[in-house]
């Protein structure tokens, strides 16, 4: 009866390692894609010359993947020749088994 125990134990504590640890690997994958997905953003935008239409498509894109994609584009001189952009996307972390469920960011600048 003794070893049923220490068996059933053994199982359970192999079971919710496992599940801890696909919730965690879920959440680094999002972190992955939301980082490739800013990058991808600052390419874009300064292929178009900071395009309100490309900044537009991007964003409905962002919202398509589940992120939130914020661009704020400013002008440092008074001829508007240097131009710059701000990328900032939001995505939610989640570990369901955890019940951990926050918004994080990761901004960059597109020059």
């Amino acid at each position: 009866m003794e070893q049923v125990i220490k068996v059933f134990m053994a199982v359970f504590s192999i079971i919710m390692l496992s599940m801890i640890g696909l919730g965690v690997i879920s959440s680094m994958i999002t972190i992955h894609e939301a980082v490739t997905f800013k990058s991808d953003v600052i390419k874009e935008i300064e292929n178009s010359n900071y395009s309100e239409t490309v900044i537009t498509k991007c964003k409905e894109q962002a919202v398509s993947q589940g992120f939130e994609l914020e661009v704020n584009v400013m002008q440092y001189d008074a001829d508007n020749k240097y131009t710059m952009a701000e990328v900032i996307v939001k995505y939610n972390f989640t570990v369901p088994i955890l019940s951990i469920e926050k918004e994080h960011q990761t901004s960059g600048y597109a020059r």
